[in-house]
């Protein structure tokens, strides 16, 4: 049997110790498959995001259960550079061009220099923005620095890509562009996905399966398979197997949190 990419089992985790504690996460398990795209959906608050964080090791791990990523600790999976993520916001040194925010990794990890230029441009390349290796990033717009940081992750030779909410502030149409980019990327990569979204259209187009969270103390409440053929496309949102699947988990979402979602219709 093959062994997930991602594991969490019966994982229950809370900010803060005694009675100023707040309990984020219970009682949750799912895995991920090897080069499977996982979406992560719920209502606002309800600790999408903390799950990704306790995947990347970005927080402490669980006070109950067990995480693995690629059979081994966050912490293991980070230290290896097996993790890269992707954040709502482009996060770039405004004083470096593309090519040398690109570089940064491979510098702070000692790397080769003429083979990291050499994967560096080949990654600039897959991502459709070699003719600006040398453009200041500061002149570049919200889309063009997003691939930036799509590539600057993927330097690390990553099997794990988290993405937290990274298309949120674009608009239509670079928004459409990075999707397919990052598709590509996956697919070439053979990368595995965890994807964080307040967007139900945008994780039934991505993700293979969507995993819906209750409230907080989030645990799973059901995961829909997603059975569009790829590679997807933004024109697939008026197809029908898209409504129906868009439908499911959109039922899913309030089944799962009626009471949380009539307060904030109030």
């Amino acid at each position: 049997m093959v062994e997930p990419a991602i594991a969490f089992r019966d994982v229950a985790f809370a900010y803060g110790d005694g009675t100023t504690s707040t309990q984020v996460i219970r009682s949750l398990s799912f895995d991920v498959a090897q080069q499977e795209i996982l979406g992560l959906v719920g209502p606002s608050g309800c600790g999408k995001t903390t799950i990704l964080r306790l995947a990347a090791d970005l927080i402490p791990g669980p006070s109950v259960g067990q995480i693995l990523t690629d059979g081994i600790s966050p912490s293991q999976a980070r230290t290896s550079r097996r993790i890269a993520l992707l954040f709502q916001r482009p996060i770039l040194l405004p004083w470096r061009n593309v090519l040398q925010n690109v570089l940064l990794p491979a510098q702070i990890a000692g790397q080769p220099t003429e083979a990291s230029h050499h994967k560096a441009n080949e990654l600039l390349q897959l991502a459709g923005i070699a003719d600006f290796r040398t453009r200041p990033v500061h002149q570049l717009s919200g889309g063009m620095q997003q691939r930036v940081s799509l590539v600057r992750s993927l330097m690390s030779e990553p099997r794990l890509l988290y993405l937290d909410e990274p298309f949120v502030s674009l608009d239509e149409v670079v928004k459409e562009d990075l999707f397919q980019l990052t598709q590509t990327v996956v697919s070439t990569l053979s990368l595995t996905v965890l994807h964080v979204s307040h967007s139900l259209e945008d994780s039934v187009l991505l993700c293979d399966r969507v995993a819906v969270l209750a409230p907080r103390p989030t645990t799973v409440c059901k995961i829909i398979e997603i059975p569009l053929p790829r590679p997807r496309h933004y024109q697939q949102r008026t197809e029908k197997a898209f409504l129906n699947a868009l439908s499911s988990v959109r039922e899913a979402v309030h089944r799962s949190a009626p009471n949380h979602l009539r307060r904030g219709r109030q």
